[in-house]
């Protein structure tokens, strides 16, 4: 599933503008860096990967999520229904 992988993104996305700010040398790696870290992000241990889960839900409106589901689980069930008529449409 892709949603796992967009989760990092959005979570830094909502503090970047403010992070920039503070700090205008960051660099993306560095941000990262941190945030996988077991300190967080400028030492705020709140905003790490072991609660990304939480961050999420604090970050996402809950319609985006709906929705987001909403499409993959569509797309995860045409998918499976494309291979599986390519599969008995072989004779």
């Amino acid at each position: 599933m892709i949603l796992p992988m967009l989760v990092p993104g959005m979570i830094l996305g909502t503090r970047a503008a403010q992070l920039v700010s503070q700090n205008p040398t960051l660099r993306l790696s560095q941000l990262l860096e941190m945030y996988y870290s077991h300190r967080g992000v400028f030492g705020d241990a709140d905003v790490r990967v072991c609660r990304r889960n939480e961050l999420f839900y604090e970050v996402t409106p809950d319609v985006l999520v709906k929705e987001v589901t909403h499409k993959i689980s569509r797309e995860d069930h045409i998918a499976d229904r494309r291979v599986h008529e390519g599969l008995t449409d072989r004779k």
